[in-house]
């Protein structure tokens, strides 16, 4: 055993010591490493594709939830929803046709977004009942 060692008046009894004896294998990298900026570039175009092909067509379903959105709704959307021609419609018939997801048409309806067009067709209603 070797000597204790002491940190701020505390005896500590040195138990492990460091084995240096033990060999340490480096593993190889598989792939070479670029030399060029050609070959980096090239590299990263054939990640960046297949990165892109395994992502295809997760952007327009999923799987029991419903539509993924594609785009942002706009104002225009917005507008269509509740008080244009799209405003009796079912929330999937709405998001369907433009492209976006159901949470984004219900958001709109309820007010939570796009408030001034939502305060327009409150109004709209106000006037209806009178």
């Amino acid at each position: 055993m070797a000597k204790n060692q002491t940190s701020k008046g505390v005896t500590v009894a040195k138990s492990n010591p460091i084995e240096t004896s033990i060999p340490v294998a480096i593993v190889p990298a598989p792939i070479p490493a670029p030399t060029t900026f050609g070959e980096l570039w090239e590299r990263l175009d054939a990640r960046l594709t297949a990165i892109e092909k395994s992502l295809e067509g997760r952007t327009t379903t999923r799987t029991g939830k419903g539509l993924v959105s594609t785009r942002s709704m706009t104002e225009a959307d917005a507008i269509r929803v509740m008080i244009g021609d799209l405003e009796t419609k079912a929330i999937k018939e709405c998001a369907k046709e433009l492209g976006l997801s159901y949470g984004q048409i219900y958001s709109a309806r309820g007010g939570y977004t796009f408030k001034t067009q939502y305060a327009e067709k409150m109004e709209k209603a106000k006037a209806a009942k009178k």
